[in-house]
């Protein structure tokens, strides 16, 4: 059984908004419990209009902090930034590389895609990562096209 509370949390930490806005909503109206089975979730009627004009003012912050994938001028590198916008990523792989990237991209599809973070030697995925910050926006590292391993690299272009 998964309770409420545990959806409720998995849904905040891999960004699901309207799954946590619709739990949000349901315990704020006393129709389910934290300790509830979240299949109970199912079975109450849900206030479709209230649930998206809180999931539109967004009041629990999710997808607030996002990953954004730069590549860079060297053929098939990558680099990986948490921020809140693309132009704070941008400024920060500018200020770091001193290079305009060739494109930047909102990259939530690659979140549940695990990694080696060489730094900080673990694999994770970015979901669990990004928990490692507490600021933004922050470099999370390099990578090859096709590559499961993230790397720092220097503003000259060299491992550190």
């Amino acid at each position: 059984m998964i309770t409420v509370k545990e959806l409720f949390e998995g849904a905040v930490e891999c960004d699901m908004k309207l799954v946590a806005h619709t739990v949000f909503w349901a315990m704020s109206e006393r129709l389910v419990s934290s300790e509830d089975d979240s299949n109970k979730l199912h079975d109450i009627p849900l206030n479709q209009e209230k649930i998206q004009e809180l999931a539109n003012k967004n009041v629990l912050g999710i997808e607030r902090i996002k990953l954004f994938v730069i590549r860079t001028n060297t053929p098939n590198l990558y680099s990986f930034y948490f921020a809140e916008n693309a132009l704070d990523a941008n400024a920060l792989h500018q200020n770091l590389f001193g290079e305009q990237g060739a494109s930047i991209s909102n990259g939530a599809r690659l979140m549940p895609k695990r990694m080696f973070f060489e730094t900080s030697n673990v694999s994770m995925n970015f979901f669990e990562y990004r928990k490692r910050f507490v600021q933004y926006p922050v470099y999370v590292g390099h990578a090859s096209a096709g590559e499961n391993v993230c790397v720092h690299l220097s503003q000259k272009g060299v491992a550190v």
